[in-house]
């Protein structure tokens, strides 16, 4: 009979040590763990945009869905730079195709491939970091998005880091975008291959010789 008590205990304090452990698997700086999703929609975190603070205050990123709330008045943003097509950032203009009052927005057909053209890549990255630049050097708050918020939008902040923030290299920039994204959204971004190779070979001077290959060809025609 001693010896079946010893094993009734042994076997709570077996289960009280597995339930401890998984409590403290649950939660971390007081979110759940990213695996698990415990969240009663997790919709609902990946709909939320995220704010940069490192690269700057007035720096979020995120979804259709947020730039559609931004646009509406539900959240307070001054600028919407949109990644997607023209049909997707329609919620930034009116029936003429005029701004809404007060937003500033600038949209443009940046596909999310992993066959797009390296030159064309550095297009758009560029133009959309240099729309970022703009809006956060005149204190605007600013969101960046396109239709999930993963790849374009957070393509085009880590080119705005590396093109015009001091001291940001691609793998500081990569692994503070994705991981605010990963804590806060509960997603994955930069998912596309390719788009993460053309960013690391990513820098000003191939930028400016991308322009200056653009301007040649434009001339010839």
């Amino acid at each position: 009979a001693q010896g079946v008590a010893c094993l009734v205990v042994a076997a709570v304090a077996i289960v009280v040590a597995v339930a401890v452990a998984i409590a403290v698997g649950r939660t971390r700086n007081g979110r759940p763990p990213l695996a698990r999703k415990s969240l009663a929609d997790p919709r609902e975190a990946y709909r939320q945009p995220v704010c940069l603070p490192d690269i700057d205050p007035n720096l979020w990123l995120g979804n259709l869905d947020a730039a559609r709330r931004a646009a509406s008045g539900d959240l307070p943003f001054d600028a919407i730079v949109c990644t997607a097509s023209t049909r997707t950032c329609a919620h930034a203009f009116d029936a003429t195709g005029a701004l809404r009052p007060g937003s500033s927005a600038f949209e443009m057909d940046f596909p999310d491939s992993p066959y797009i053209d390296e030159e064309a890549f550095y297009a758009f990255v560029s133009r959309a970091a240099a729309w970022i630049h703009r809006d956060l050097s005149r204190g605007r708050r600013t969101l960046v998005h396109c239709y999930a918020g993963m790849n374009r939008p957070a393509a085009s902040v880590v080119a705005y880091c590396l093109l015009y923030k001091k001291g940001w290299t691609y793998d500081r920039a990569v692994a503070y975008v994705s991981a605010r994204n990963r804590d806060e959204r509960h997603i994955r971004t930069l998912t596309n291959p390719t788009f993460r190779d053309l960013l690391r070979r990513l820098t000003r001077a191939a930028w400016v010789l991308t322009r200056r290959s653009r301007q040649r060809r434009r001339e010839r025609q």
